[in-house]
């Protein structure tokens, strides 16, 4: 069988422990969907780890630990794709993080990037050209 590859945003961590359902079974059923290969990046532990440790939100910070080791790989950030990442954000006006992601997503290969944020967000403006298609998980 063959799997989509897959780039789940730090969005998509909080919204696994922390949102409302349905938008969190969504988030989960993201993790047990045996059709994806996971991809994570450095920039997904930075935006969630720091918070948690600094609250001692020990459960939680594990948590976002054991997701982040699930995915089969982790993109590191090298100043070429921060390049990209800038390039990409000038491009389609995506904010520095929703860049970084991008770019790490764009890096590993995937076709999808998966997110928390509303389909208002300029994510959502990349033209199929990118090579991404970018889905949420709220309804």
């Amino acid at each position: 069988m063959s799997q989509t590859v897959v780039y789940l945003d730090s969005g998509l961590y909080i919204a696994h422990h922390r949102a409302l359902s349905p938008t969190r079974e969504r988030a989960r059923a993201l993790w047990e969907d045996a059709s994806h290969r996971l991809v994570t990046s450095t920039m997904v532990a930075l935006e969630i780890l720091p918070k948690a440790a600094y609250a001692n939100q020990q459960k939680e910070l594990d948590l976002y630990r054991r997701l982040l080791a699930r995915a089969s790989t982790h993109v590191e950030l090298t100043e070429p794709l921060m390049g990209t990442a800038l390039e990409l954000g000038m491009r389609y006006g995506l904010q520095g993080a929703d860049a970084i992601h991008t770019a790490c997503a764009l890096a590993a290969g995937c076709t999808e990037l998966w997110t928390a944020e509303a389909a208002s967000s300029p994510w959502f403006r990349l033209p199929p050209s990118v090579g991404l298609a970018v889905r949420t998980v709220l309804g």
